[in-house]
């Protein structure tokens, strides 16, 4: 797993960052992607995941993305998803059973990454 954090130097977004990732997602990665989600959230207040040029992919990702959205809001930060997702993201979102009709009852902000109105794949 390779990662770049890309600073919004302008604008209302000032001080967001764009979480850039690429290559292995999967279980094998899973304690790597964990440490570059506790970093990130560490840096910035106000993150987009990108998620585009991931190459390997299985549902451990989807339940990190979970847990990192989770400890997002505890944390009073704001996490969102990157919508242009590749048409092979989305399948494994609903081939894994994630896809919801809306988003976690427990969340309260409407900001869950897998209920169907965020996905345009």
């Amino acid at each position: 797993m390779e990662y770049t954090l890309v600073q919004t130097e302008d604008g209302a977004d000032k001080g967001a960052v764009r979480l850039e990732l690429s290559g292995d997602a999967s279980v094998a990665c899973a304690s790597k992607v964990k440490d570059i989600f506790l970093e990130t959230l560490e840096k910035s207040d106000n993150i987009t995941i990108c998620p585009e040029k991931i190459t390997t992919l299985d549902i451990s990702f989807f339940q990190l993305l979970c847990a990192f959205h989770k400890s997002a809001l505890k944390n009073r930060k704001k996490l969102k998803l990157d919508q242009n997702l590749p048409a092979g993201f989305v399948e494994l979102v609903r081939l894994s059973g994630f896809e919801r009709e809306q988003g976690c009852s427990r969340e309260g902000d409407e900001s869950c990454f897998w209920a169907m109105e965020h996905k345009n794949g």
